[in-house]
């Protein structure tokens, strides 16, 4: 009977934490001379694979195949909301804007590290002086290391009475105009500035509307009343003479199907749910004049604005980018005039594929109720 020597090196391959390995046969091309036969494996130094010097091969009986060196990826869902627009001090004023609104799917290697940056409500500031616009929402940026920078545009703050003409914050969506008709008192309409976000890893298409145009009314003439902020999927509306006086509404989110109606009621808010779709981005409504009609919340976590004088403004919703609601305040003190709400980033990926989500911050994750073969993260804070 024969016998195989087998060398020290190669011994013991089934033992723990070995870092024992094969060298396989290396050089160019198989030689024609020889004959190959099915189950030979070699290393091929001729070719390379996916940054490799040179490719591992086998014989499979009828030709030499390689083995192709793959890093695995992972693709995921992803929504982006920015921080909402705040209200200003001032009469008529005008609804924040919606923060801006990325939405699509990104492609990474497992294992590639991803920064995010979830921007605040701009700020229904009590220390405000008179004829001062709002503050705009704080941006929301994915960051993938190595690779791409995606950003969300904060949401812009509401416009006032006497304030600047021009000078209504533009942002991810536009701050409602605020001021009192015919006077040339009104701040101005704010623009949308949110674009899509393109990069290696895949692009993200992006959603933002300018607030409403015109505030005030002529007839009865001359109320304050403030148009309302834009919204991600429509513009704030103007205010209005008839049936009104009235202020604008705020624009409408967009619809996403990221979240079911379920999950974004058990972790965000049922406030987002409309007619069984799930909103995000809803711009602010305006406010008005005592005894008129206010602005309507746009969907999607706008605040309503708010009718009668130094009142408190309507919160956007949390973790929705909505813009606040806007109320008619003219003196510095401890009323809050209208705060944002804080922008996300809502994941949604294949659980076989899902990663890591550590954080400094609050983080939701769980199975998809609608389908549990994807698994979702709701990043509320920056990590």
């Amino acid at each position: 009977m024969a016998i195989t020597k087998v060398r020290g090196s190669g011994v013991d391959f089934d033992a723990t934490n070995t870092t024992k390995g094969l060298k396989m046969p290396s050089g160019t091309a198989f030689p024609g001379s020889e004959t190959a036969v099915q189950g030979m494996i070699r290393n091929d130094t001729n070719q390379t694979s996916a940054g490799a010097s040179s490719t591992m091969q086998h014989y499979n009986g009828l030709k030499w195949k390689n083995f192709v060196n793959v890093t695995p990826q992972a693709t995921f869902e992803v929504l982006m909301a920015a921080g909402g627009g705040g209200i200003g001090t001032g009469a008529g004023a005008g609804g924040g804007g919606a923060g801006g609104l990325l939405t699509g799917s990104l492609t990474v290697d497992k294992g590639t590290q991803i920064s995010i940056t979830v921007g605040a409500g701009g700020s229904g500031d009590v220390s405000q002086t008179y004829a001062t616009v709002g503050l705009n929402g704080g941006d929301t940026v994915l960051a993938i290391s190595g690779g791409t920078t995606y950003t969300a545009d904060g949401g812009g703050g509401g416009g006032v009475n006497n304030s600047t003409p021009g000078s209504t914050p533009t942002g991810g969506s536009g701050g409602g105009n605020g001021g009192y008709f015919g006077n040339n008192s009104e701040s101005g309409q704010g623009i949308a500035t949110q674009t899509n976000q393109n990069g290696s890893e895949g692009n993200l298409t992006g959603y933002g509307n300018n607030g409403g145009a015109q505030a005030g009314v002529s007839s009865p003439c001359c109320y304050y009343t403030g148009a309302g902020g834009g919204g991600a999927g429509t513009a704030g509306a103007s205010s209005a003479n008839s049936p009104g006086p009235y202020a604008g509404a705020g624009g409408d989110g967009i619809i996403s199907t990221i979240l079911s109606t379920s999950d974004v009621s058990t972790y965000i808010s049922a406030s987002l749910v409309d007619g069984g779709n799930v909103y995000f981005g809803g711009g602010g409504g305006g406010a008005t004049d005592s005894s008129f009609t206010a602005g309507a919340a746009g969907k999607g976590g706008g605040g309503a604005g708010v009718s009668g004088t130094q009142t408190s403004g309507n919160d956007g919703i949390d973790y929705s980018g909505g813009g606040a609601g806007a109320s008619y305040n003219t003196i510095t003190g401890n009323i809050n005039r209208g705060t944002g709400g804080k922008g996300v980033v809502i994941i949604r990926v294949l659980e076989s594929k899902k990663g890591t989500a550590a954080s400094s911050g609050t983080v939701e994750s769980f199975l998809a109720s609608d389908n549990n073969n994807f698994r979702i993260f709701i990043f509320k804070d920056s990590g």
